[in-house]
């Protein structure tokens, strides 16, 4: 069977998306490199309040809304009601905007409290002050991104962030040569931000229309109320690891433990591109829900997309588990070295959870908001309580295991649950097979490791892995031609490329 247009816009709107985070994740190992290395271990603890104080900003003033201007706007656009298409979009920015308002308000206010508690020292309050710029900016923004996420534009979103964001870093890097601290970053973040900003703002007004107004916002807030709750639970799920160690570790302990999570978010931005595609084509599918044909096409849907998750993400989380060492150090500098094997710990875990990727959002899909938030809040609250015990007895690399922990009850709870809605078929072949490959990968990497060793040698071990991997899916029969169609369907637009099929197929030996 040939594989089905939403296939095919599927992975050409993800390549966009890939392609962003592959160049942002090369700019964001450049700079934090460098910045890893101009700011104390102290300074990356406090770096990573700052991230939690923003991110609970944009959490509170969001109100759920991002996923609900998806929903909404995607599944208005397949309808063809363009007129609620753009209510919908810019009632729900209206309403960020808002909130926005209010909290910078509420922060810039009480900066000085907040940095006591958090800081530790009131004469940090004007870093708070500063970032108020950046929390207004990036709330716009992800506002902004989300009805475009709706629209399907994905290629303009990915230009927009790559080049804001390498405008932000080298703004963060240029700030702290000149001496200018942690003080430094925040204004590259908030400039940054808001070039991002406008950019985005101007396109939504090229794309949605001019501004309309008439959806209801007690409609949208009172969809968004349970995906708010579940945002909730989805921000206490990032840093609630973090904000546990705070009592029992320092703040050079924190920073080194952050260097971990930020590595393992590098590796988690990867199925973010998969994710931000696949919630906009399961509501372009699923629009209504009203007839078995939808239905059945969503489920084929999620087993399709399980299918390319486990190929994408199994090899590369394992692979940076085995090289978990070489990448700290080289990433942030020796005096990193300590967060390798928490680093190793998530990116286990995530290998395990991976086929949880291809349930992004699809709750939201169905309507069902408030198990959403549900299974959102138990996959924090049992890690959280378990949580407490391993980081009192293993310190970083309990807030590790409960984060990793976190990951697999959460698809295990989905799963459990879609159970009585849809029928959840996964592709189990490919999860066992991108496995098998990646435990001969894994095995081949950590021997070339203990005969060669040196930082400097990881991307020597990378490319060893890579072979590895691909050999191995040769040997298992992991393709087939349904593969190879949809990479040729793929590149129809592009006639130039048609030898990349041709390429695949010696290969990977279909």
């Amino acid at each position: 069977m040939k594989p089905t247009r939403p296939a095919i816009d599927v992975a050409r709107g993800a390549s966009y998306l890939i392609i962003m985070n592959i160049a942002i994740t090369a700019i964001s190992l450049a700079a934090f490199a460098i910045i890893a290395r101009l700011i104390s271990r102290e300074e990356m603890g406090g770096l990573a309040v700052l991230t939690l104080v923003s991110s609970g900003a944009q959490l509170l003033a969001g109100l759920g809304l991002g996923s609900t201007a998806i929903k909404f706007v995607s599944s208005s656009q397949a309808t063809g009601d363009y007129e609620k298409m753009r209510q919908a979009g810019y009632e729900c920015l209206t309403i960020t905007g808002l909130g926005l308002m209010v909290l910078i308000v509420a922060i810039y206010s009480s900066a000085d409290v907040l940095a006591s508690s958090l800081l530790g020292s009131t004469s940090r309050a004007t870093l708070l002050r500063l970032l108020t710029l950046e929390i207004g900016a990036n709330g716009i923004g992800a506002s902004l991104v989300s009805i475009l996420y709706g629209l399907r534009k994905f290629k303009v979103i990915s230009l927009s962030h790559m080049a804001s964001f390498a405008v932000r870093q080298s703004l963060v890097i240029m700030f702290l040569e000149l001496g200018w601290g942690l003080p430094g970053i925040v204004i590259g973040w908030g400039i940054g931000d808001s070039l991002n900003s406008l950019v985005l703002g101007g396109f939504t007004r090229k794309f949605l229309g001019p501004p309309k107004f008439g959806f209801g916002f007690v409609r949208l807030l009172r969809f968004s109320a349970p995906l708010f709750l579940g945002g909730a639970a989805n921000y206490a799920w990032t840093w609630f690891d973090r904000a546990l160690l705070l009592p029992f570790v320092s703040l050079a302990q924190l920073g080194s433990y952050n260097v971990a999570v930020t590595a393992f978010g590098v590796l988690h931005s990867m199925p973010s591109s998969i994710s931000g595609t696949l919630f906009p084509f399961y509501s372009h599918l699923y629009s209504d829900g009203s007839s078995d044909s939808q239905t059945a096409g969503l489920e084929n849907a999620v087993r399709t997309a399980s299918r390319y998750v486990s190929f994408l993400i199994i090899p590369v989380s394992v692979g940076l588990a085995v090289t978990a060492l070489p990448a700290a150090t080289l990433f942030a500098g020796n005096n990193y070295a300590d967060a390798a094997s928490p680093l190793a710990i998530l990116s286990v875990s995530f290998a395990v959870a991976c086929l949880g990727t291809a349930l992004s959002q699809i709750f939201v899909v169905l309507g069902k908001t408030i198990t959403s938030a549900i299974v959102t809040i138990l996959s924090v609250l049992i890690p959280f309580f378990l949580g407490i015990l391993l980081i009192s007895n293993f310190g970083v690399l309990g807030a590790a295991m409960a984060r990793g922990l976190s990951l697999i009850v959460a698809l295990v709870l989905s799963v459990l649950i879609l159970r009585r809605i849809l029928k959840v078929r996964f592709d189990l072949g490919a999860y066992r097979s991108a496995w098998l490959a990646s435990l001969a990968m894994g095995v081949a990497v950590l021997a070339l490791q203990f005969f060669f060793y040196s930082k400097y040698l990881l991307p020597v071990y990378m490319a060893v892995g890579g072979v590895v991997f691909i050999l191995s899916l040769r040997l298992l029969h992991a393709f087939n031609r349904e593969d190879i169609e949809l990479i040729s369907d793929f590149l129809k637009p592009y006639p130039r490329l048609g030898f990349v099929t041709r390429w695949f197929e010696k290969l990977l030996g279909v």
